[in-house]
């Protein structure tokens, strides 16, 4: 019988939000007769998530609450899982993550970068996250962007790996019946300001301008 890897997908939530859509299509595609996967969340009740029944779904938060002291139930369930790699997602999953990894033998930490820059960067919880972050064994970056921010901000090129969100094409069908000559531009998003939806507004009133001004 193949041996399988077992790997311990961390992250902060698993409320509906872009990184746990991100987790949830991932493991949807994983080979199961080759990993071993589970997904430990750290606050929230996580009634929304559905995956396939072998992805093992743990709460390690203290009554739908995050609290830094998940941190030994989660160092006892890697140990009695022989997990191999936790890869994590978010700041206090990654910050946790990266502790139980550094003080259990065998194994490793690899971490999906959601973001570059925000405006919450100069917290000291983030600094602590770039700090550790220097010291995983991959860091998995979303885009090129993020990737060259972080080369900028003294991470070392070689354990910095792009892999693009990927998309379920599944879910989305088109005849091209309907396409018109018109120009469509549409985003998808939460109605925050670092989703940047007021960029793409003046961007778009930028393009229909004439030289003069005129629209």
């Amino acid at each position: 019988m193949k041996r399988k890897y077992s790997i311990l997908h961390l992250i902060n939530s698993i409320e509906p939000g872009g990184s746990e859509n991100l987790l949830l299509n991932q493991v949807r595609y994983i080979n199961m007769s080759i990993f071993d996967i589970h997904i430990g969340y750290l606050s929230g009740s996580g009634r929304n998530f559905n995956v396939v029944s072998s992805v093992k779904i743990n709460d390690f938060s203290k009554q739908g609450r995050f609290s830094f002291l998940s941190i030994f139930r989660i160092w006892n369930y890697a140990r009695k899982n022989r997990i191999e790699i936790i890869h994590t997602h978010l700041i206090q999953a990654s910050l946790i993550g990266r502790l139980v990894a550094a003080i259990t033998p065998g194994i490793k930490c690899v971490t999906t970068r959601h973001y570059a820059r925000t405006l919450k960067s100069e917290r000291l919880i983030n600094r602590l996250e770039e700090f550790g972050e220097r010291h995983s064994s991959a860091v998995v970056c979303i885009s090129e962007y993020v990737k060259n921010y972080l080369i900028r901000n003294r991470f070392s090129p070689a354990i910095l790996r792009v892999i693009y969100n990927a998309i379920d094409v599944e879910h989305f069908q088109c005849d091209g019946a309907s396409i018109k000559k018109e120009k469509i531009i549409g985003t998808i998003g939460r109605l925050t300001e670092q989703k940047g939806i007021d960029i793409l507004l003046k961007a778009y009133i930028f393009l229909e301008m004439d030289p003069q001004g005129r629209h």
